[in-house]
């Protein structure tokens, strides 16, 4: 059920990982973080909103799930691994899913602002529910510091 070049890429890498002695693979689970400039991206176009008293879009009913993984806690734990003796396929991230519509309003209350939000409808392929096996256990930041930490950078940063 393969459809994008996306997900062929990353099924490939993994089966090579798996099948090599001296190989890993690792998925990123949505990784976010200060200077994050791709719109696409969901914490990016929330802030982006709510720093210019937009409106913000939700695809779907806001219920869609997903690992939201501080960028700093990722390089660490990407050192720990390269330092470390695991092979084939992991994945980095907090195991702690969050719905969409709750990490928009979660960064509505760290910017101080009242929601403003439409949702339109699903995008097509977009999946339920990602969250990660693998759990990072002892990150120095933290989804709740990372988000803090990425809303004020977006708040304080003119050229957002």
């Amino acid at each position: 059920g393969m459809k994008s070049v996306y997900g062929i890429t990353k099924r490939s890498a993994e089966h090579f990982a798996n099948e090599h002695k001296n190989c890993i693979s690792v998925r990123l689970m949505n990784i976010f973080g200060e200077k994050q400039l791709q719109m696409e991206m969901a914490i990016p176009a929330f802030m982006k909103a709510i720093k210019h008293d937009e409106q913000a879009i939700i695809y779907g009913d806001g219920s869609v799930v997903r690992d939201y993984t501080y960028v700093t806690d990722v390089i660490d734990e990407l050192i720990k691994i390269g330092e470390g003796k695991r092979k084939g396929t992991t994945e980095i991230g907090y195991g702690t899913p969050i719905k969409i519509l709750d990490l928009y309003k979660t960064l509505c209350k760290l910017s101080k602002k009242k929601p403003n939000v439409a949702f339109e409808a699903p995008r097509k392929g977009d999946v339920k529910r990602t969250c990660s096996k693998y759990i990072i256990k002892e990150p120095a930041y933290g989804f709740t510091e990372g988000l803090r930490r990425t809303a004020r950078w977006y708040l304080k940063n003119k050229d957002f």
